[in-house]
């Protein structure tokens, strides 16, 4: 969905910025807002003062939840195929670099792919550029958590602003849909002892864990490049997407990285014999038709 512009900018003392909260403010709405450092998440990472502690609790376990897909997708356990699962969701192309008698734009995406990944590890590794920033949001001045024009409600919605000149800032406002949401353990808990659930992928890919690590793609330059979109949203549409259009779409959608990482996690975990696929695919349904999300 479309990133909302807003005229910000941060009033702060840069000989302060390690001890100091930092106020934020909308210029047509003069609303300032306080933001707290934050050190049991991201690096860098400050927390909108209007966040309540059950708030702050609820981040912070999106958060761990989402580090453990972060470490399945970019790690390297001996043995596993982490090729079929990429091709499965980043398209066939996901890995074709250093053939030169391809054509550029296939190397490109290749090349993409993998910066991706190696700046999505980096972030959750805890590796961080001094300049950049990256401020929650628990109250929504912008009415970024409106109802969009076809009536798709918003969970959470990211945006960067560099109009500070010195620093590169990235946003996430969480909406209260995010608040009530399942988290990823409730959803592993309820299908361990249930085979025939733990196949399907659809079961895992609404919780806050994933809702969270889907927004770090949007994180232009910090982890997705080029600017990584959402064209489709779901492990139904993210299957189609990679087989019917491949990783010319795949490689810039940001479901598509987010139902990769969530089918190595939970092959990996419940260590089934391949991974979990979506619903239509394991019960032979129709499966769904593309949309495009505006």
């Amino acid at each position: 969905m479309p990133r909302l512009a807003l005229l910000t900018w941060i009033w702060l003392s840069f000989a302060v910025v390690h001890s100091i909260p930092y106020a934020y403010a909308i210029e047509e709405r003069q609303t300032w807002v306080w933001f707290d450092r934050y050190h049991r998440a991201f690096p860098n990472l400050k927390i909108d003062g209007h966040c309540d502690n059950t708030q702050v609790l609820i981040l912070q376990r999106a958060w761990e939840e989402s580090k453990l897909l972060a470490k399945a997708q970019t790690g390297n356990v001996s043995g596993y195929d982490y090729d079929l699962v990429h091709k499965t969701w980043l398209g066939q192309d996901w890995n074709r670099t250093g053939k030169p008698l391809l054509a550029y734009y296939i190397n490109h995406r290749t090349r993409s792919i993998a910066k991706n990944f190696e700046q999505l590890k980096r972030l959750y590794d805890g590796i961080i550029a001094g300049t950049q920033w990256i401020y929650w949001w628990c109250h929504d001045p912008g009415a970024h958590c409106q109802a969009n024009k076809k009536d798709y409600s918003t969970i959470a919605e990211s945006w960067i602003d560099k109009s500070s000149g010195i620093r590169e800032i990235y946003h996430t406002v969480w909406c209260p849909l995010f608040f009530e949401q399942e988290t990823l353990e409730n959803q592993i808990t309820r299908t361990k002892n249930n085979i025939a659930d733990q196949v399907i992928l659809d079961n895992f890919e609404l919780n806050s864990a994933v809702t969270m690590y889907h927004e770090t793609f949007h994180y232009d330059n910090l982890v997705g490049y080029p600017s990584i979109k959402d064209t489709v949203f779901y492990a139904d549409q993210c299957y189609q997407l990679a087989k019917v259009i491949g990783t010319e779409k795949a490689y810039v959608n940001a479901d598509s990285y987010t139902v990769d990482a969530l089918a190595i996690y939970i092959q990996q975990k419940f260590q089934l014999s391949s991974p979990p696929l979506p619903r239509f695919v394991i019960e032979g349904t129709k499966p769904p038709d593309l949309k495009k999300w505006e």
